[in-house]
């Protein structure tokens, strides 16, 4: 993205939250205004077979409360920011990376790229908990330079995720410099107690 658009790596970084959380804000809108028109398609089905057929105007309530148990886990979903619908229980929804959010993305890059999906990867929507910054980018989003021991070590830590980035580039910015070394300080003896728990618990196995 940053040779495409000729933007820092670190402008990306800083703008993925925000972007993501408009799309997906969009996405559950979408999902909102979906749900309100099933209602409303419901509502004008029932009002035409009293006018048109009063003797079958039990069909489509008897329809209608088939699929109130889905439209309730989707407006409970929506509630609950779930974006990719884990929440809908659905017997024809058999692809893992399938789901309102990854429909919803297709669609906004309708006309961008030729297959969206090869381009956001097949994961989308199980992303594995781990991720690789570029060695420059990490030092300049945590103003680390790696120079020192003390450095390194705590680089070495964000890159094992036992010290989380965006919590680093947060204190960052919210404190002045003795702050954020103090806040770093804390942060890797945290890290070095993670550390050596995960290495008992190797050991006992």
């Amino acid at each position: 993205m940053a040779e495409r658009y000729g933007v820092h790596p670190r402008d990306v970084l800083e703008l993925a939250p925000l972007l993501f959380f408009v799309v997906a804000e969009r996405s559950l809108l979408d999902r909102r205004r979906r749900v309100e028109g099933i209602y409303a398609v419901f509502d004008e089905g029932e009002e035409r077979l009293r006018n048109d057929a009063g003797h079958l105007d039990r069909i489509l309530p008897i329809c209608r409360g088939r699929a109130d148990e889905m439209l309730s886990q989707e407006e409970e979903s929506i509630a609950k920011g779930d974006i990719f619908g884990r929440l809908v229980q659905s017997e024809d929804w058999y692809r893992r990376d399938e789901g309102p959010f990854v429909t919803f993305v297709q669609k906004l890059a309708e006309g961008l790229l030729e297959d969206p999906m090869e381009f956001i990867g097949s994961s989308f929507g199980d992303i594995p908990n781990w991720y690789v910054v570029a060695e420059d980018t990490l030092r300049e989003c945590t103003g680390l330079s790696g120079d020192e021991q003390w450095e390194d070590e705590i680089l070495s830590h964000i890159r094992n995720g036992d010290i989380d980035l965006a919590e680093c580039v947060r204190a960052k910015r919210d404190r002045d410099e003795a702050g954020y070394r103090q806040w770093l300080s804390d942060a890797a003896i945290r890290a070095e107690e993670r550390a050596r728990e995960r290495a008992l618990s190797i050991n006992d196995l």
